[in-house]
């Protein structure tokens, strides 16, 4: 009996875990595709703080991959969907998650 319960609850969980998992991918990619401009996706980078971080290290696609892939370019960085992600000293307090390429906010700013 014990055997079944724990069958269940793993499939239960199993099944959160996969919709939870689907829902992050689905804002980084709304946000990279739908919500940025076209000019401003190409190099946009993703930000977040250390817990948000954490959690996208243990996300993975429909194929059991994880969706934050090392640059083989760059050692030691990280990329989802071919876009850098930037860890935020937790001293910013940054909770979520924020896309965009700052370099074009940078040169909006000195014009």
């Amino acid at each position: 009996m014990a055997n079944i319960k724990s069958a269940k609850k793993r499939v239960l969980v199993s099944e959160a875990n996969y919709q939870r998992n689907k829902s992050y991918r689905s804002a980084i990619k709304t946000a990279l595709n739908e919500k940025l401009s076209t000019t401003y996706a190409a190099n946009a980078k993703i930000f977040v703080g250390q817990a948000t971080y954490n959690k996208l290290a243990t996300l993975k696609d429909e194929n059991n991959n994880y969706i934050l892939q090392p640059v083989l370019a760059a050692p030691g960085k990280y990329a989802v969907d071919g876009h850098e992600v930037v860890v935020l000293d937790t001293v910013y307090g940054l909770n979520d998650v924020i896309v965009g390429d700052f370099n074009q906010i940078l040169n909006i700013e000195r014009k």
